[in-house]
């Protein structure tokens, strides 16, 4: 009843009050006069006073309390709102800044008579039917012409990001502004830290960080310097950067700032984790951590000179945003290893998706990969970690009959152990190699009966059609002649025939080598783990190019042309699920038999090659087997090596053999 009266939420559960109607008045003395659980509470003079404060008192609290949730939550909503708007701002603001690059290229590319543009160039420029008098003319006018357009659309490009960054700024204040205020009501609201986490990255705070800092204002490197720092709770307030007071300089004072945002975005999502669990909570300290990581390497190896006190700070800096990274990828991976048939930006079936980051196990593969070399003890044992979780995750997922590929790992163990075996750390490339068998066999098994059960071309086929039965719709839509749209839909069937050969044909042992031998070929500073044969991303542009060509020689008008091409892209590039999922099993299964191909050749060469060395030769073999930075113990004598070769090389073949 307190609730009801005090909290315009609860004018919304009826049902609520009604079940509390109906138990009071069953147990009440008109239906209960047996008096079952029920007593009697006689209040007279003083007790009725000390009755009265009581009832009070709670009412006022209860009241207060869920009309300060309720407004508290009101201002989270208006700050959320403007946050939302904030991004997609932001969102657009990227993509004009990617336009702009666009017609500032397609500018100089004329004014040099380059790529689209060379036919416009004195020597190439050979219109028909014209003059040589008048062909310099035509082609000034043309030039002209051109440029014009592309300046004008870069002058409206311009004009819309003036107007994008207004509004940028004045949804940034406004969410800014009322996720404080719920703070402000409301202490314990733990969204609103979570989005304030967010917003403490944002470019112009980073600048008055630096501005700051730059007026010697230290108060910043304390967390007292603005609000986002003074609603951190105290438990996580810290003055960890306090020790580059001294070695700011004019070359490292941005780093330094964006390094203190980074601590001041890590302590709010903590504090927000104090009242409100959310998943991605985890996931986003994970990549801070990450961030202050490269930001503190970029300090250490900037040219202007530290101390060798602070360096020693940094790389114990370096050390802590390792440990913390650590912590929350297993803590995120604890919580919901699994999950995404609910949630599939967890682990996406599009392999395009998954590489921009709808992975997390491949997302904190690819930052682990960042935080040192491959080979480096702590790096290495987390990235096996990440495997063995995935695999987990990946066998119960798969006993719920949810798609499940375990396959954001492999890349970098096979680099790690390639590396180990080229720096002399035979024994632990073979001991990486061993435990990805492990991790891998029994998931080969189950994905080789899976993708038997995929029929790719029918599910190609269906999408195909789906995306061209619009064309069909907006071709009658727009009484094209039925000649012609026989003609249009006879080429769609080849086409469709021709991609479904194509999916069929391709050779994925020949894809996997391609990509992982890229990877090994290149140093840590250009290697892309990203760079994938797409195979999706090749269809959906072949068939969009081709649709387009089709339209047009069948003399559709060309603004019908862009409108069912701009259509038939905007479906066509939305991988079919099974489509997607036969890519991924397909891509696993030749990865292993690389991988088992990779370990039976290795281990065959260095049992042929270690059989013929002499004594003195293998007390140098012995000196890189007798460590292991994944084992207790290494190898100390000929015999354990050639034993543990010869085991393994077994085990391998045994492997092959069933493949």
């Amino acid at each position: 009843m307190v609730q009801t009266a005090f909290s315009f939420p609860g004018h919304l559960l009826p049902n609520g009050l009604l079940a509390l109607f109906i138990a009071s008045v069953a147990f009440g003395r008109c239906f209960n006069s047996d008096r079952i659980l029920a007593f009697e509470f006689h209040v007279r003079g003083s007790q009725l006073l000390v009755f009265g404060v009581i009832v009070a008192f709670v009412v006022a609290c209860s009241g207060y309390l869920k009309w300060n949730y309720f407004i508290s939550e009101v201002m989270f909503k208006n700050g959320n709102n403007a946050y939302t708007a904030l991004m997609k701002v932001e969102q657009d603001k990227n993509t004009l800044q990617e336009y702009e690059k666009i017609y500032l290229q397609k500018l100089a590319d004329l004014k040099n008579y380059r790529n689209e543009f060379s036919y416009l160039s004195p020597e190439n420029y050979k219109p028909s039917g014209v003059s040589e008098s008048e062909r310099e003319s035509r082609r000034i006018q043309e030039l002209m012409r051109i440029q014009s357009e592309l300046e004008k659309t870069l002058t409206s490009i311009r004009e819309n990001m003036t107007t994008v960054l207004s509004y940028q700024s004045d949804y940034l204040n406004k969410a800014e502004r009322y996720l404080f205020k719920a703070i402000d009501i409301n202490h314990t609201y733990g969204k609103a830290y979570f989005y304030l986490a967010s917003l403490a990255l944002q470019a112009s705070r980073i600048q008055r960080l630096e501005q700051a800092l730059r007026q010697s204002n230290f108060s910043v490197l304390d967390q007292s310097f603005d609000t986002y720092q003074r609603v951190i709770a105290d438990q996580f307030r810290t003055s960890e950067l306090s020790f580059l007071k001294d070695a700011l300089t004019e070359e490292n004072i941005q780093t330094v700032a964006t390094m203190q945002a980074l601590e001041d975005s890590i302590a709010l999502y903590k504090t927000s984790l104090l009242y409100f669990n959310e998943r991605n909570s985890y996931k986003a300290l994970a990549i801070r951590y990450s961030s202050l990581y490269d930001a503190v390497e970029v300090l250490i190896n900037a040219d202007s000179p530290i101390s060798s006190n602070v360096r020693e700070l940094l790389v114990e800096l370096q050390k802590s945003c390792f440990e913390g990274f650590k912590c929350y990828v297993q803590t995120a991976l604890y919580n919901l290893p699994g999950a995404w048939n609910r949630f599939s930006d967890w682990k996406n079936v599009s392999l395009v998706k998954s590489l921009k980051g709808q992975d997390v196990y491949r997302l904190f593969a690819t930052l682990t990969s960042g935080m040192g070399t491959l080979t480096d003890q702590n790096v290495l044992k987390l990235l096996f970690w990440l495997a063995e979780r995935e695999a987990w995750a990946c066998k119960y997922m798969a006993q719920k009959g949810i798609w499940a590929v375990p396959d954001a790992l492999g890349d970098f163990l096979f680099t790690a152990q390639d590396e180990l075996f080229k720096n002399g750390s035979v024994y632990d490339s073979f001991l990486t190699l061993q435990e990805m068998l492990n991790i891998y066999r029994e998931h080969y098994k189950r994905i080789s009966l899976d993708l038997q059960n995929i029929d790719v071309a029918k599910a190609l086929g269906a999408h195909i059609d789906s995306a061209s039965s619009r064309i069909l719709t907006q071709l009658q839509k727009n009484s094209v002649p039925s000649g012609r749209i026989e003609f249009v839909l006879n080429k769609i069937q080849q086409m469709k025939l021709q991609a479904i050969q194509y999916v069929q044909g391709i050779k994925w042992q020949e894809v996997i080598k391609t990509e992982i031998s890229e990877l090994l070929n290149v140093s840590k500073a250009n290697r892309d783990w990203t760079k994938k044969v797409l195979i999706w991303n090749s269809i959906s542009s072949a068939l969009t190019n081709e649709i387009e060509r089709v339209l047009k020689y069948a003399g559709i008008e060309s603004d019908l042309v862009r409108q069912i091409v701009y259509s038939f892209h905007d479906e066509i590039a939305q991988e079919p699920f099974y489509v997607a999922l036969w890519e991924r099993e397909n891509r696993f299964l030749a990865f292993f038999k690389l991988l088992v191909l990779n370990a039976e050749e290795r281990v065959a060469e260095t049992r042929q090659r270690y059989s013929a060395l002499g004594e003195s030769d293998w007390q140098y073999v012995i000196q890189n087997w007798v460590h292991s930075s994944l084992h207790e113990a290494g190898l100390s004598d000929e015999k354990q090596i050639m034993d543990f070769l010869n085991d393994f090389f077994e085990e391998v073949t045994d492997i092959s053999k069933k493949l």
